[in-house]
């Protein structure tokens, strides 16, 4: 019948998928902006290169269940206090814990605290990296 797939046609194209997978790509960098397990061995590294207009008091950021060579990781994050406060909160379900996690603080003006897991971190208002203690 024309217009439709023969058996000839679909294992001409291995059951007729192609490998079309043109969003993949953004995908996967969307996900080492704000999760990157890649940039150094053994350790896990937060909003990395999270693109600033993702950083906004009126919307929180939320990716569930990020997939990471340490397990799945869920992360949210937004301003707070007309845009002087940081406020991320970090879930992990590590199967293998890394050696260190990383918090990027993004340079963003008026910026005074950070605060992960509703607890407050030691930041100086210089340092551009935060090592998140595991408990």
């Amino acid at each position: 019948m024309e217009g439709w797939l023969s058996m000839d046609d679909v294992a001409t194209t291995r059951g007729g998928i192609t490998g079309v997978t043109p969003c993949l790509p953004g995908t996967w960098l969307a996900r080492l902006a704000v999760v990157d397990d890649q940039i150094r061995e053994n350790e896990l590294h937060l909003l990395r290169l999270c693109p600033l207009p993702w950083l906004t008091a009126d919307k929180e950021a939320s990716f569930a269940r990020l997939p990471t060579e340490f397990g799945p990781v869920t992360l949210k994050f937004r301003l707070a206090d007309r845009g002087k406060t940081l406020r991320v909160e970090f879930s992990p379900r590590f199967r293998l814990a890394p050696q260190r996690v990383m918090l990027h603080v993004p340079p963003l003006d008026g910026l005074s605290s950070v605060v992960l897991n509703d607890a407050p971190l030691s930041w100086d208002g210089k340092a551009t990296t935060l090592e998140v203690k595991q408990q």
